[in-house]
């Protein structure tokens, strides 16, 4: 047989080697240490207005927070891992994008971790100068995720959908860099 020729029997013992070493990662996988999430405690601490909370695309007061129903309904919806996310009726236009795999953690995978085996820190608790500073800047990246570089480096663009407090004059980038500053 010429040497370069392909070989099944050694496809076969390929296989079988495969096996075997996925059933040792499997079993190395299984005896690793389950963490869990552990609460900041913000949603005791704000138990209506959830202001720390993630909760793009719900329907929102004219204050800017969440729907209390709505909010509890995304949050079971997160929780218990539901089919679908119940349906749940989420603001997204058609201009605007939906969210990305929300029941990602939930997911299981061949490789690596298993997702829920995975957590993070606390988030740190409102009141933070440094967290505030944060969520400013993460809450204008929001406000423009969906304007071009070219819209972004013009300070004069109007933001589709806001307006100032008085609900009638638009908002510029400008205007969201100036309140970042």
């Amino acid at each position: 047989m010429n040497k370069f020729e392909p070989q099944p029997e050694l496809g076969a013992v390929r296989r079988d080697e495969a096996l075997e070493r996925r059933g040792e990662a499997t079993k190395l996988s299984g005896s690793a240490t389950v963490l869990r999430q552990v609460s900041n405690k913000e949603e005791d601490r704000f138990p209506k207005t959830h202001p720390t909370s993630f909760t793009k695309g719900l329907q929102h007061d004219d204050h800017g927070l969440a729907a209390t129903e709505d909010y509890a309904d995304f949050r079971d919806a997160l929780v218990n891992a539901a089919p679908n996310m119940n349906c749940l009726d989420i603001a997204a236009g058609p201009d605007q994008r939906k969210w990305e795999s929300p029941l990602a953690g939930h997911y299981f995978t061949l490789q690596g971790p298993d997702p829920d085996a995975v957590a993070m820190a606390p988030a740190p608790k409102l009141g933070l100068s440094e967290l505030a500073a944060e969520m400013a800047s993460v809450y204008a990246m929001a406000l423009t995720r969906d304007l071009t570089f070219t819209e972004l480096d013009d300070p004069a663009h109007v933001v589709p959908g806001l307006t100032m407090p008085d609900g009638a004059t638009p908002v510029s980038v400008g205007d969201i860099l100036a309140d970042l500053k």
